[in-house]
């Protein structure tokens, strides 16, 4: 896989060609992701472990992106409507594994669209796999990073490039709500969210399975505090915790 290589390069050059103890730990590290109880936020720096994230991870995000969204346009598309240009957000997203099943969803229930997701993450060293990123995905579908902190309000400077919520179509919160649970303070970023998003967007929540039950309830509860929402079942619970709604008016 391009990604793969391109950070296995960068993590050579960072250790000198050397580093075998990096990439034990960096294996160690993404291992755990999939199972873990943290809620403080793991740190995803270091090329050794973006390249084994990417290796490990990358398919499996994907797929679930992909899963989740085919589950609930195949029996009812027009919860996404036709259109030029799909908009997505992906917050947590930098190494664009979540957009990968984008991809595939334009491809199949979308082939006539172009797409267009900005990856939103606190780690600011995944834009450097953007360029790959875009040429990898193809002509349909276009991708770009910028920084992002769901512990803080929509209208801080942590997030004052967080910009045209208003206009996106699919907002993605995967692998994120959880790991950062233990530092929000009053989920204000998801009430911002909420009050900002279009009517008709659409709102996925994943996280790791059981664990991240609880705190996904809490930030849906949360956002149809300020919007009413339409939840969307899944017809077969997916590998993780998820939850599917779309913003009414």
């Amino acid at each position: 896989m391009t990604l793969v290589n391109v950070a296995q390069e960068r993590a050579k050059k960072a250790k000198g060609g050397k580093g075998g103890d990096d990439r034990k730990e960096a294996r160690q590290r993404s291992s755990a992701l999939s199972t873990s109880s943290d809620t403080v936020g793991v740190s995803f720096a270091g090329a050794a472990f973006q390249a084994d994230y990417f290796a490990s991870k990358f398919t499996k995000r994907g797929q679930l992106v992909y899963t989740i969204l085919h589950d609930v346009l195949s029996k009812n598309q027009v919860v996404l409507p036709q259109a030029d240009t799909i908009s997505v957000a992906s917050f947590g997203g930098g190494p664009g594994t979540d957009a990968a099943g984008i991809v595939w969803i334009q491809r199949d229930f979308f082939p006539l669209s172009s797409v267009h997701c900005i990856l939103y993450d606190y780690e600011t060293s995944w834009k450097r796999y953007a360029k790959t990123l875009d040429d990898l995905y193809g002509n349909a579908v276009s991708v770009s990073f910028a920084p992002c902190d769901v512990t803080h309000p929509l209208g801080t400077d942590p997030n004052r490039r967080v910009t045209d919520i208003e206009s996106m179509d699919v907002l993605l919160f995967c692998f994120v709500c959880h790991e950062t649970s233990a530092r929000q303070r009053n989920l204000q970023f998801y009430l911002d969210i909420a009050a900002g998003a279009q009517a008709g967007a659409l709102v996925v929540l994943a996280d790791v399975k059981t664990k991240s039950k609880e705190c996904l309830e809490q930030v849906t509860h949360a956002m149809s505090s300020v919007r009413r929402i339409q939840r969307l079942p899944l017809s077969k619970p997916p590998t993780a915790e998820a939850i599917v709604f779309r913003f009414e008016s």
